[in-house]
């Protein structure tokens, strides 16, 4: 009698207990997986949108002046990190890469950074065709970087060009 009880009771047998056990962690480790993928991945993309918007900012920032400034300093060969402008009103205007950052100085003024601390510069150069007195052509100035986020478990890094024409009419109204 009490073996047709125990036959009678229907339960799960063990092998039926491990299979769905097994099924069951491949389902969590798999959406456990795929959690920390879009957690990393939305890191990065934070990364990329920081480096983007503060590099954009100083390179735009950098693109005024230079479009109404006339140009001091000449390199055609695209090796210089800095570069000097002559604003009509203001005066000299310099910027320049240092550790890792741009800095902007007016006049005799004390340099002040531009570009967030979060962000690094690891290259910064100015191309500057057209400057010369003798030549009828606009000046242009191209400037190239490499930017890098310093913060963050994802590393991102941006290579940006940008070219620039001045618009310094100054000499074309005194002739």
């Amino acid at each position: 009698m009490k073996y047709n009880l125990l036959k009678d009771n229907r339960g799960f047998t063990i092998v039926e207990v491990i299979a769905s056990v097994f099924i069951f962690s491949v389902i969590v480790t798999t959406v456990g997986g795929i959690f920390v993928r879009s957690l990393s991945i939305e890191r990065k993309n934070f990364s990329a949108q920081k480096v983007q918007e503060n590099s954009l900012r100083a390179l735009e920032m950098m693109a005024r002046e230079i479009r109404i400034s006339r140009i001091a300093t000449a390199d055609s060969d695209c090796l210089a990190s800095s570069i000097s402008l002559i604003r009509p009103a203001i005066g000299t205007v310099d910027y320049t890469l240092i550790s890792g950052q741009i800095f902007r100085k007016e006049g005799a003024a004390d340099a002040a950074a531009i570009t967030s601390a979060d962000i690094n510069f690891n290259k910064l150069s100015f191309c500057v065709d057209g400057s010369a007195s003798n030549d009828s052509e606009p000046t242009r100035v191209t400037i190239l970087t490499q930017v890098e986020n310093i913060n963050g478990i994802e590393t991102y890094t941006l290579n940006l060009q940008t070219t620039i024409i001045s618009r310094d009419l100054s000499d074309d109204f005194q002739n």
